[in-house]
C-alpha cells in the first residue's frame, strides 16, 4: 500500500530535540534509542520528500527541512536536498545544500560531481547538463561457497540452463544418473564502468567484467569444473525527464567461458537487449525487455548434424514490473523463452535437438535498501520448458529461490551472506514418468566480500 506524500509527511514529522539540551548530558540507552528512532524518521521523511516532489512541491521541500532538523550529520540528506532544488531549477540553493552534504563527506562522488557543474553554469557556462552518475565506476566481489552441485557451476556462470552441460559431464556415461558432486568454491569477480556520457538526459556506459572460480576440494574430480572468463558490454539508457517518462534502453555484450582451469572453450555467447520503460515514479516503472542471444559452444559440442548440438539462438521477450511497498522494492515478471538450439539441422517431422525449447518464466524479487549501508534481497524464478523437438520429448519445471544479506559499514566495503536453491523436474513425455536424468536439486551458500570504488 502507497500513501499520499502529505500523510506519509504527517504521520512521520518529528520535532527536533530543543537546541539548548545540555550537552553534558550522560550517554544512556535511552539517549541513543532517541538517536536511532531520529535517523529512521528522517529517512521516513526523504520517502515523504520524494513521493510528493513532482506533485506537491512545496510538501516535498517540508520534508526535506524536517530531516535535515532530524539527522544533520547526515551528508545524504543535504545531498537529497540539493537535487530536489537543482530539479525546481534553483540552483544557487542547490549549490548550498551540496557544499553542507561535502563538508559532512567530502569524497561524496555525486556531491563533487553535480557541484562543479552547477557552478559552472552559475558562472555563465549555459544551461545545466550536470552528471548524474560519476565517470567511473569499480567493484570487486570475494565469494566462498558451498555448493552441493558443483558440477553444475559452470552452467550458471554462463548463463544457461544447467541441462545444457547435463548430458557433457565428464566421466558420466549418458544413461547414467549423474551423481552430485559437493565443492567448497573461492570466485572472484571484477567490473570495471566507464561512463563517458551521464547527464539528465542520456547515460552511456561502458562496462568489462572477469570472473574466476576454483574448487578447493577433491581437485583430481572437481577441476574439471573451475571455469572463469570475460564479458565486455557496452549499453545506452534515456532518462526520463519531467515532461517524458519513457525510457529507451539497449546493451550489446560479449561473452566467453572457459573450464577445466582454463583448458577448455566453453562458449562464446554475442548479446542484444532492447527494452523499453514507463516510468511512473522514482522506485515505480514497467519495463518491455528483449533479448536476442547467439551462442556458440566450443568444449564437447557436436559438430551439426546432431540432435545434441547446442548451438543456437536464444530469444527473449518479456515485462517487468517494479513497485514500491512502502520502504521495500517489489518486483514481478514475466517472460517467453525460446531456444533454437539446431540440433540436427533439419525441419519439420525430421528435426530433432535435444536442447530446442519452448519456456515461460515467472519470477518474483524483494529488495530492501537501508541508506546504501544495509541491503536485502530476497528472488524467486518460476520456469516450464518444453522440448519438443528432442529425441525423448519432455517437460522441465524449474523452481529457483535466492536470498542475499550484506552490510556496508563504510562506503567502499561490504560483507555478507548468500544462499541460493534450484529444483529441477524433468517429465518424459506422452506419458509424463520421471526423466531423472535431468532432474536435480542444487544448494549454494557462501559469504561475499565486496569492494567499491
Amino acid at each position: 500500500m502507497t500513501f499520499p506524500a502529505a500523510v506519509l509527511a504527517a504521520l512521520f514529522t518529528t520535532s527536533p530535540e530543543p537546541a539548548s539540551a545540555p550537552a553534558s548530558a550522560p550517554a544512556s540507552a535511552e539517549a541513543e534509542t532517541a538517536s536511532i528512532d531520529k535517523v529512521i524518521a528522517s529517512d521516513l521523511q526523504l520517502a515523504a520528500a520524494d513521493a510528493a516532489a513532482k506533485t506537491s512541491p512545496e510538501t516535498a521541500r517540508a520534508c526535506f527541512a524536517t530531516a535535515r532538523e532530524l539527522n544533520p550529520s547526515d551528508a545524504e540528506v543535504w545531498f537529497a536536498s540539493g537535487r530536489f532544488e537543482l530539479a525546481q531549477g534553483r540552483p544557487e540553493v542547490a549549490l548550498a545544500y551540496y557544499d553542507e552534504a561535502l563538508k559532512r563527506d567530502p569524497s561524496h562522488p555525486q556531491a563533487v560531481s553535480e557541484r562543479a557543474e552547477i557552478v559552472r553554469v552559475i558562472a555563465g557556462g549555459g544551461p545545466a547538463r550536470r552528471r548524474v552518475l560519476p565517470w567511473f565506476g569499480v567493484s570487486v566481489d570475494l565469494v566462498s561457497e558451498f555448493d552441493s552441485n558443483a558440477s553444475l557451476g559452470a552452467a550458471r556462470a554462463a548463463q544457461v540452463n544447467e541441462t545444457l552441460l547435463r548430458n557433457a559431464v565428464p566421466n558420466v556415461p549418458p544413461a547414467q544418473v549423474p551423481v552430485p558432486l559437493a565443492g567448497a568454491r573461492v570466485s572472484e569477480r571484477v567490473r570495471g564502468l566507464f561512463r563517458p556520457l551521464a547527464v539528465d538526459a542520456a547515460v552511456l556506459e561502458l562496462e568489462a567484467e572477469f570472473v574466476n572460480a576454483n574448487h578447493l576440494n577433491d581437485r583430481g574430480t572437481l577441476a574439471t569444473y573451475d571455469y572463469g572468463g570475460p564479458i565486455v558490454a557496452a549499453r545506452i539508457v534515456s532518462r526520463p525527464q519531467p515532461d517524458r517518462f519513457l525510457e529507451l534502453a539497449l546493451t550489446t555484450s560479449i561473452r566467453a567461458l572457459w573450464t577445466g582451469a582454463y583448458t577448455n572453450h566453453l562458449l562464446d555467447a554475442y548479446n542484444f537487449s532492447p527494452s523499453i520503460g514507463l516510468i511512473f515514479g522514482e522506485r515505480r516503472a514497467l519495463r518491455f525487455l528483449g533479448s536476442f542471444e547467439a551462442r556458440d559452444f566450443k568444449d564437447g559440442n557436436p559438430a551439426a548434424p546432431d540432435p545434441n548440438d547446442r548451438d543456437g539462438w536464444v530469444v527473449s521477450g518479456g515485462l517487468l514490473y517494479m513497485a514500491p511497498i512502502g520502504a521495500v522494492d517489489f518486483s514481478l515478471g514475466v517472460a517467453y523463452d525460446l531456444d533454437t538450439a539446431r540440433g540436427n539441422g533439419e525441419s519439420g517431422l525430421l528435426a530433432r535437438s535435444n536442447f530446442f525449447s519452448h519456456a515461460g518464466r515467472l519470477s518474483l524479487g524483494l529488495r530492501y535498501n537501508w541508506r546504501d549501508r544495509l541491503l536485502l534481497g530476497i528472488g524467486g524464478v518460476f520456469n516450464v520448458r518444453y522440448f519438443d523437438r528432442a529425441e525423448q520429448q519432455r517437460i522441465e519445471a524449474r523452481y529457483e529461490a535466492n536470498a542475499l544479506i550484506q552490510y556496508f559499514p563504510v562506503r567502499y566495503f561490504g560483507f555478507g551472506v548468500q544462499y541460493g536453491y534450484v529444483h529441477n523436474d524433468a517429465y518424459a513425455l506422452p506419458i509424463g514418468d520421471p526423466f531423472d536424468l535431468l532432474s536435480y536439486r542444487r544448494h549454494t551458500a557462501g559469504l561475499v566480500l565486496t569492494g567499491v570504488l
